[in-house]
């Protein structure tokens, strides 16, 4: 499966399945432990490792999760370069719901990719596995990705105390969920 979409007329993202030759490699090791990208998210805690990325690969063999590279690129000719990576974790088939997660380089922010990546994933979600809802977890601080998530229509549904610890301080979780039915605006009754 692989995605290309237009940001405007000379910028193109590219969205395919992340694999075991794209987790060895250099840009993806720099990238995941990167302090300043990873600041709020958990990832960034401890170097990610080998057997990190292990666990990742058998999450997805195991459907437990999809992971998917988002690529930049300038102008038709040229090649894609990774920019962050856009995520389904926690996927609970009998539930039928999955945890939204998106990393991108802060170079890349403010220009619909994050919202272009995340409205696609959510999309595959909703109708090639069946989820009925996609919730996501975001650190109060993080406005931006708090008007991501009203933006995805997601709903407010409430906020974790003091659940996440950064740099000695605790902050914050506020829980946002998107059900399949208003996410296309259709009623369940």
């Amino acid at each position: 499966m692989h995605y290309s979409i237009n940001i405007n007329e000379n910028e193109i993202i590219e969205l395919k399945p992340i694999n075991a030759h794209f987790l060895c490699s250099n840009v993806y090791n720099d990238w995941i432990n990167d302090v300043e990208i990873n600041k709020y998210s958990s990832l960034c805690r401890f170097p990610v490792t080998d057997k990190d990325k292990n666990q990742l690969l058998k999450d997805m063999e195991n459907r437990k999760s999809i992971h998917w590279s988002i690529s930049h690129k300038e102008h038709q000719n040229t090649r894609p370069y990774f920019i962050g990576t856009v995520s389904l974790q926690e996927i609970d088939i009998f539930n039928q719901s999955a945890e939204l997660a998106i990393k991108i380089g802060d170079q890349y922010w403010k220009k619909g990719i994050g919202y272009k990546s995340c409205g696609l994933i959510i999309s595959h979600g909703f109708e090639r596995l069946n989820l009925n809802r996609i919730w996501l977890g975001v650190i109060s601080q993080n406005k931006a990705m708090v008007l991501l998530a009203k933006k995805l229509s997601m709903i407010y549904e409430g906020t974790l105390k003091q659940a996440f610890r950064h740099i000695g301080c605790f902050l914050d979780v506020e829980r946002y969920a998107v059900l399949k039915s208003q996410y296309y605006g259709v009623s369940t009754i």
